[in-house]
């Protein structure tokens, strides 16, 4: 006889397992007042002359976005608070909701860029940045001595 360890747990909890074995509160939570954060999809497309990185973040504004380059690391990130609350005749709070969704993408880029020359725009959902490349050196072109 082999003995075999079976776990009876499905690996998609239900709400019952939620309620009954951790805090009753956690989902509650998550939805309220709890720091979201996602992964935006990326998109890279290199050209002869440009890096392109295209970046899908839809209901943000051009402020939320912070783009930094540091030693060759360009590092996108975001943050977006928002808040919510529902009042009673007299002005007294009957719920309040915070949320704050946040992300940061980071970026190794190459020796051949032109730093100073990175440009960003921001529409319809989409932030969108230009690395140029520096142009290739060229090899020196063969020269012809004359003997004297």
């Amino acid at each position: 006889m082999t003995l075999v360890k079976f776990n009876n747990r499905t690996p998609f909890p239900t709400f019952v397992d939620r309620f009954f074995n951790g805090d009753p509160f956690a989902m509650a939570e998550s939805r309220l007042g709890a720091e979201r954060s996602f992964m935006p999809a990326v998109n890279v497309r290199e050209t002869d002359a440009a890096f392109e990185v295209e970046l899908a973040a839809p209901g943000r504004q051009r402020e939320d976005f912070k783009i930094q380059l540091h030693e060759q690391v360009l590092s996108i990130s975001s943050e977006k608070k928002s808040e919510s609350d529902s009042k009673d005749a007299q002005g007294k709070y009957s719920r309040k909701e915070f949320s704050l969704e946040r992300f940061e993408r980071a970026f190794t880029l190459p020796e051949n860029i032109l730093q100073d020359q990175i440009t960003a725009t921001y529409e319809a959902g989409v932030l969108k940045l230009l690395i140029p490349k520096k142009e290739a050196e060229k090899a020196p072109q063969p020269r012809l001595i004359d003997i004297r």
